[in-house]
Order: structure tokens, then sequence, then C-alpha cells
């Protein structure tokens, strides 16, 4: 084919096309109807189509629903780095003093899940001020509490070592760790976490009691305000006539039940001259009503249940204790936490070591004979049942007296049902006369009792029923004491009448000085007497 002929059938082509009649679009009227078929059946009335609007609703619902999970998985991504970031914090704050492991020649680990821990109170002077400033430097442990809990986790003995007593020291590496201390005999025990850190304390008491020591906890003068200053202090009582002691510890305190907190809540578990003898005992039995009265504020006002109170307990625990490896981060704590947490108040028995006047210094102490029997009783994971111990040896100050006639109007002050009539009935036993004044609106946390002008002293005898109680004065001149139950009345009363099954033991007649007393015991009770 020639160009030519290309040319031309192009050309005849495209006139075919021209030519072409082109069909017309029939009119709307001209157009066939459409009947339904089985391929397009009409949709049901919920899913059919009104205008376009369903399938633009579906798609702004869908996006809400979009934007929601966005948020919240924003929210709970918030979430985790928040606790991370606590986390982070609180286990920055830990301090360790050593591996508990690494000591030698140590006693037989306890039987079961049984668990003994350190408590050590040290009394460094360093950024001390006023009645706490010494010597800089020194770390020596103001107080020692052995911890001993049951494989059961249902009990707890807490038994005070006295500072004064002499010990035989092992041999410790020194608190810097570059040299080794020399065994030392008949050494004050208190001296030996000065030479050696924590982990001598804990060498030194494992020696001592042939009980293997699993943690210790050491806290500072500026931790121990700070914890007490965060809960609000603790209630505590003080014997007559007071204790006014400006020379030692500074401590100026009236007789009666007072809520003590930062620096003088120190210098009332530090105070020794102004009680008892002057020397260790009275002072430890001071400190044994503090801690319970510690342990029942935490228990009933539920500090351990809000979680902004609970950060602020961690971030000034944590900043103030140090401990060995073996508790060295926030995980760890926490497990040693859940396994005391659930120990009921009326099963931690506090004692204290039988001990005797040193021979060679009646100003110090050394173990009594005693002492092994209660060393023996722990290592068999033997509890102590404290309402069944002996009386202190230290003179104890009986309960001041509510004078006869007295009259007293009782209030509940909290959602407990009928508190006032068992208390009403609980003083009527006591030849107290006492009516049901009703319910006082309002969460009481702490008992009060109000009296008027000029009754005080039978206020603070009332007091010593209600361990805690807050006196107020009232006015007017009536000669009737008011009582608004409070949380820690109620929490008492239920732990007092709950059948709790024990596995606890009276204390064995042949200890018969052991010095012992209950968590909820009432804090006036068993009490040295104070110098004034």
């Amino acid at each position: 084919m020639t160009n030519t002929d290309w040319g031309r059938g192009d050309n005849s082509s495209q006139a075919a096309r021209r030519q072409r009649p082109v069909p017309r679009r029939p009119r709307d009227s001209q157009r066939p109807s459409r009947q339904p078929t089985a391929k397009r059946a009409a949709a049901p009335p919920n899913q059919r189509r009104r205008g376009g609007g369903e399938r633009p609703m579906l798609r702004r619902r869908r996006r809400a629903l979009k934007i929601i999970g966005l948020t919240v998985a924003a929210f709970l991504v918030m979430i985790l780095i928040a606790a991370a970031a606590i986390y982070t914090k609180l286990n920055g704050n830990i301090t360790t003093a050593g591996d508990i492991n690494s000591l030698h020649h140590r006693p037989s680990a306890s039987g079961g899940a049984a668990i003994n821990v350190l408590i050590l109170g040290s009394q460094t002077r360093n950024g001390q001020t006023g009645h706490f400033t010494g010597t800089t430097g020194t770390d020596i442990s103001d107080t020692s509490m052995l911890v001993h809990v049951t494989a059961d986790h249902r009990h707890a003995t807490v038994v005070s070592i006295p500072r004064d007593t002499l010990v035989d020291r092992p041999a410790c590496r020194s608190r810097d760790g570059s040299h080794t201390i020399p065994a030392a005999p008949h050494s004050m025990i208190d001296l030996a976490m000065n030479v050696g850190g924590p982990l001598c304390s804990a060498a030194t008491v494992e020696k001592l009691t042939q009980i293997r020591i699993d943690h210790f906890v050491r806290l500072d003068f500026n931790g121990f305000r700070k914890l007490i200053t965060d809960i609000g202090g603790v209630d505590v009582c003080v014997p007559p006539p007071g204790i006014h002691e400006n020379q030692n510890s500074g401590l100026n305190i009236d007789q009666g039940i007072h809520n003590v907190t930062g620096d003088q809540a120190l210098a009332f578990v530090r105070d020794r001259h102004g009680i008892g003898d002057g020397g260790d005992r009275g002072r430890i039995e001071m400190q044994k009503m503090f801690v319970s009265s510690l342990i029942t504020k935490l228990q009933s006002q539920g500090n351990l249940n809000d979680p902004v109170q609970l950060y602020h307990l961690a971030d000034t625990a944590t900043s103030s204790l140090t401990v060995d490896e073996g508790l060295g981060s926030i995980s760890k704590l926490l497990d040693l936490t859940k396994q005391v947490k659930n120990i009921p108040t009326h099963n931690v028995t506090f004692v204290t070591m039988p001990n005797e006047p040193a021979l060679s210094d009646p100003n110090r102490l050394v173990p009594a004979p005693d002492a092994n029997l209660l060393w023996q009783s722990l290592r068999s994971d033997k509890s102590f049942d404290a309402p069944t111990a002996n009386a202190p040896t230290t003179p104890a100050t009986p309960s001041p007296q509510v004078p006869a006639g007295t009259k007293v109007s009782v209030f509940n002050g909290t959602t407990t049902p009928s508190l006032a009539s068992k208390a009403a009935s609980e003083l009527q036993t006591k030849g107290i006369s006492a009516a049901i004044g009703g319910t006082r609106l309002g969460a009481h946390p702490v008992t009060q009792i109000l009296y008027p002008t000029g009754h005080q002293a039978t206020a603070t005898a009332l007091a010593a029923l209600y361990p805690g109680a807050q006196l107020t004065p009232s006015p007017g001149n009536a000669a009737i004491l008011t009582v608004v139950l409070g949380q820690d009345y109620a929490a008492h009363s239920t732990s007092s009448t709950a059948t709790t099954p024990t596995t606890q033991v009276p204390v064995p007649s042949a200890i018969p000085n052991l010095q012992a007393r209950a968590a909820d015991q009432n804090i006036c009770t068993g009490l040295p007497k104070s110098n004034g």
C-alpha cells in the first residue's frame, strides 16, 4: 500500500464517522421504569439511606470513637510515664550500705518464711542544731530493735536492746570500707555502727542472739522528724508530773496526752534523763509506747489508703532510710511491706531484752541469763502474748482515776452504729455517771474530750480510758464532760471483739522479768515515773 492509499483509507473512515447518526438520549418520560430485582432488594428501614444522611453519621461516630480511643490511650501513656517517673524518683532516693549476705560466721537461717529485721536509730549530729548538736562525723545507734515476724506473717515481736549493753563485737570492715576493725570484747553495742556501719551492727546482734538477720533499716534524726511530721504527729502519754528536761534532750511537756511532731517528737523518743532512773530502760518503755501509738494511727486513720499521702510518706521514707542491698529497691521494699502489712495490732508485742547492771560498771548493762531463753524462743519462731507478760521491772505509774460523781455525756462521732451506747456502758461499769448524747455529724478520726473550766485534771484522767484522745476546753461552767467517739475508738472496739485465730503463746514462766507491751495497749499504762 502506498502513502496515497494510507491517506485515502484514513480520510474515508473519518468521513464515515462523521456521517454516522448519533443516538438521542430518551426523555425521562420515555425511559422504562426499573423494578427491584433479587440482586437489588430493598434495604431494611434501619439501613435505608435517607437523603444521603446515614453514611456521614456513621462516619462521624467512627471519628468520635477514634478520638475517645486515642484520648484514653494517651491518658494511659501519661499514667505509665508518671508511674515510671515516680518509681524512678523513689528508687533513686534509697541509700544502701552493703550486702548483709557478705557477713561471715553467721547463724543458720530462720526456718520457713520467718523474717528478722534490725531497725537502727542513728544519732548522727551532722547538720543538727540546738539540743541535737554534738560531735559531727559519728554514727552511733541510739536505738536498736530486732523485729521477728513469724512464718505465718500474723505475729511480730519487737525486741529492744538497750544501747548501754556491753557485748562482744566481732571484727568488722570500717565504715568507709578501707580496713578491718579488730574484734572488741565488752564493747557498747551502740558503737558497732559507729565503727563499721549498719553491717557491723547486724553482725554484732547476730553474735549476741544467734539469730540470722535478713535485713537492716537505718533511720537518722532528720528522717524521723520529717516522717512524724508528714503523718500529722503521734499521740503520746506523759506520766505525772511531766517532763521538763532543759539540759539534755530539751523536752518540756506537761503530764497527760499530747500530739508530738518535729523536734518535740525527736526529743520525746530520745529523752532518758527526765524519765525513770535516768538510764536507757525508762527511755525504751517510752519508745515502745510511741511506736505502738504510731502503728495504731497508721492503721486507724487510713494514711496508707490516700495515694497523695502515701507518695509523700514513701518519698520521705526512701529519702531517710539506709538499707541493705536486699531492700535496695522500691519493689523489694514493697515485697517486705506486703509480707507484714496484715499483722493485727494486738499481735504486735514489744519486749526488752532481759538485762542487769554490769559488775564492771553500774552505768552499763549486760544480758541477763533470761535473755538466752528469749533468743531461743524467737529461733523457734514463737511469738509472745503481751497481756500475760509479767509487770515491768521499772516502776509503773497507775492510771489517774476519774473522781467519783463525774458526769459524762457520750456522743458517737463515727458512722459505726451503737458506739455511744457501748462506751456509756463501759464507763458505768467503772462507776462513772455516763449518758448517751447521740450522734455528732461529721468524721471524727480521733476521740475528743471536751471539758469545762476547772476540770482539766478530770478530763486527763478520763482520757486514759481513750488512748490518743484529744483534750479540748469547752465554754460553760456545767460540770459535765463530753466524749465524742472517733474512728480510733471504733477501730479498737471492732478489733477487740473480733474472733481472730492466734498462735501466740504466753510469755514463758522461765522469763520472769521480761518487759512486754502490746501495740494496742492503753498508751497511759505501764509507763515509768517521770522526774518532773
